[in-house]
């Protein structure tokens, strides 16, 4: 009977410590702003939770960089003004695995869509088009017409999100490089590109920083491998292309080539330990190697300190 009873308990505290450590699901449609939310708004589209494969099929009509990050789910609900119910606006909400897979698509909108204001690093409008980036949720308000408070009316709807949202996630210190000129915008210059950029073939997971130097703007690139292994081999690559082929011009601890991108502008790379970088559309190769080699130092120090 003791053995029983043995069983019995032993049973009961497996059962338990089990599903101590089963996570409740998140119901993310809970999330997505309420009419007591934001009082002045009525709901006229429920919210719709878009995941697993039919993720693929709804950003078919989206920029075709959005199909390489890892989006693990997608919210839209619609709300109509109440002053004025020919006003709509349509919230989505792209939920990713990571801050850096929501940032690619914010960096690359940001850079891609028309008549961009930049409100902060983490805002920004554009025509009928409101976007906010808040770690792995990246959120588009989009209006049906464009009015006066448009602006105002879809921070507020952002606002309305983020207060029902606990999020943490960040993105990697390194895509803070080479802004130390720019530090409380140090983000607002730079997209990332996980698909890589036809500058550089065979790279991918490349950031891309504009700077402006003196009268002339230029792009600077960097690239963090998983090894030093992999940063060579694809160091390598570059000097071996069929096409305009980078010419080695340094092998010490940190290897430089460059090439002449077109009748005007120059590009030049460094590789030092697991990165590449360098600069893209210098008009001379002299300015190009100057400001290589700096970013180089850069670099070094920033490894040091890390």
């Amino acid at each position: 009977m003791k053995i029983h009873r043995l069983i019995l308990f032993m049973t009961s505290v497996c059962f338990l410590s089990c599903n101590t450590f089963i996570l409740p699901s998140v119901d993310y449609t809970e999330k997505m702003p309420r009419e007591t939310d934001i009082p002045g708004w009525t709901i006229v589209e429920q919210t719709t939770e878009i995941k697993s494969g039919s993720i693929e099929t709804y950003i078919k009509t989206l920029q075709p960089y959005y199909k390489v990050h890892d989006i693990k789910r997608i919210l839209k609900s619609g709300y109509q003004w109440i002053n004025n119910d020919s006003i709509r606006l349509t919230m989505e909400v792209f939920l990713s695995s990571s801050a850096l897979e929501s940032f690619g698509m914010y960096s690359r909108d940001r850079n891609t869509l028309n008549e961009v204001e930049i409100v902060d690093q983490d805002r920004f409008v554009s025509d009928d088009t409101y976007h906010e980036l808040h770690g792995r949720y990246y959120v588009v308000i989009t209006a049906n017409k464009l009015y006066d408070s448009f602006q105002k009316h879809a921070g507020e709807l952002a606002d309305a999100f983020k207060k029902k949202i606990e999020e943490s996630a960040s993105l990697p210190g390194h895509v803070l490089l080479f802004s130390s000129e720019e530090k409380d915008k140090a983000t607002q210059k730079l997209a990332y590109y996980k698909e890589g950029i036809a500058n550089l073939p065979g790279l991918d997971a490349v950031f891309v920083r504009d700077k402006k130097v003196e009268d002339r703007n230029i792009k600077i690139v960097f690239s963090k491998r998983d090894s030093t292994y992999r940063a060579v081999q694809d160091f390598s690559a570059m000097l071996q292309l069929k096409d305009n082929p980078f010419v080695l011009t340094g092998a010490a601890d940190m290897q430089t080539a460059f090439r002449q991108s077109d009748e005007n502008t120059y590009s030049y790379l460094g590789q030092y330990r697991k990165w590449i970088f360098g600069v893209l559309q210098v008009d001379t190769l002299v300015e190009a190697r100057k400001h290589t080699a700096k970013l180089g130092a850069e670099l070094k120090d920033f490894i040091q300190n890390d």
